[in-house]
């Protein structure tokens, strides 16, 4: 695996409204189109914040202005901001855009609630763009059957399965005063009619005795093979594991058991080359703070380190620290200045993925990179 090529999306604009540059989405649209998505505001934490996209024509030589995807709304009276947005192409200019809602009835409440651990209030929704992602319809709610009435992130792009369902992929949080425990879920949520209805949910993971927390789930498919990739968190141990992954040769109607891989940190979606050459481009935060990436030839049941580069880093200190409860899991995440990588297959087969990256958390840009087997 080598890089091909690499460059800059969004820099930031320091002590600007568009500072802060993170949590990015890509897709590679059939007529060539790279469309980017990322989350815009003045700080990592900041609650005034914009959930945009822009466009490269040229393959990431030059990039379009950045544009919202919607104005802020307003949802049973209460004000909120779009947190992220994640994108999905669906033929041709045809685009889907999985956009989080955020509540911003008191923009200066911390997003999480240290004694409850429980969230600011979000919701899903989804918008269509016709024209490339130049334009996008007004946002629809989107369902989550039991888990309505929770906060409930998005975790990646919405998924167009083969069978035509769409599934959007969230996580489930409790509300920010609940003080009963914090059941987690990773999960989706299916439409089988181009998201008019949505409510039939599926756990993809939930740990009843609440000591396993699979975050921030990454799901790729090829077909009818979906895999779901997990940033792993062990509550009672206070420490994060590997990589772990669930997989599906059916559409993501059932899935096979949880398994561990041997890549540690924050993975993107996989980008599945052919059925055995997979790349996963992750975090590696076990020291200095690095975007990576790795190669299993078979199909992901192995991937040895034999296969793996670097493909960003910055002259850091470590940013992570020996944790003593998930609060401080949380104070950790704030810090961060390189992370969340997204990644999609380009119609050869090279691998283009996006992450956030910066010297300091409320500085970042969003950069591109271009792999190739």
């Amino acid at each position: 695996m080598k890089i091909i090529d690499s460059g800059i999306v969004v820099a930031s604009r320091p002590k600007t409204d568009a500072a802060s540059c993170c949590f990015p989405s890509i897709c590679v649209l059939e007529g060539g189109r790279w469309l980017a998505g990322m989350r815009i505001g003045p700080a990592k934490m900041s609650r005034m914040q914009r959930a945009c996209v822009c466009w490269s024509d040229d393959e990431g030589k030059t990039w379009s202005p950045t544009m919202e995807v919607a104005s802020p709304l307003v949802l049973n009276g209460k004000p909120g901001t779009w947190r992220t947005v994640a994108l999905t192409p669906l033929g041709g200019q045809r685009v889907a855009a999985e956009i989080c809602r955020e509540d911003a009835s008191d923009p200066f409440l911390p997003m999480f609630n240290e004694s409850t651990e429980g969230l600011i209030d979000m919701k899903l929704f989804t918008a269509i763009s016709e024209d490339g992602g130049e334009h996008f319809s007004s946002p629809l709610a989107v369902g989550c059957g039991k888990y309505d009435a929770a906060p409930t992130p998005a975790t990646g792009p919405m998924l167009a399965l083969p069978d035509g369902r769409w599934a959007v992929q969230f996580e489930v949080n409790k509300h920010y005063n609940d003080p009963a425990p914090w059941q987690h879920s990773s999960a989706l949520t299916f439409s089988s009619d181009q998201g008019k209805t949505w409510g039939d949910v599926l756990d993809i993971h939930t740990d009843p005795e609440r000591r396993i927390f699979c975050w921030d789930q990454r799901i790729a498919t090829s077909g009818n093979t979906v895999v779901a990739a997990f940033w792993t968190f062990d509550q009672k141990e206070n420490r994060y594991l590997n990589i772990h992954c669930r997989k599906s040769i059916d559409g993501a109607k059932t899935w096979g058991p949880l398994e561990e891989t041997s890549i540690p940190g924050q993975p993107a979606r996989r980008v599945m080359v052919d059925q055995n050459r997979w790349i996963m481009v992750y975090v590696d935060r076990t020291s200095t703070p690095a975007i990576r990436a790795r190669v299993s030839t078979d199909g992901g049941k192995t991937w040895p380190q034999s296969n793996d580069i670097l493909i960003h880093q910055r002259q850091l200190r470590t940013q992570t620290w020996n944790k003593g409860s998930m609060q401080d899991a949380w104070a950790e995440m704030n810090a961060y200045s390189i992370g969340l990588p997204d990644a999609t297959r380009m119609p050869n087969g090279d691998a283009l993925a996006v992450f956030y990256t910066g010297d300091h958390h409320d500085y970042t840009d969003i950069q591109w990179v271009r792999l190739r087997l």
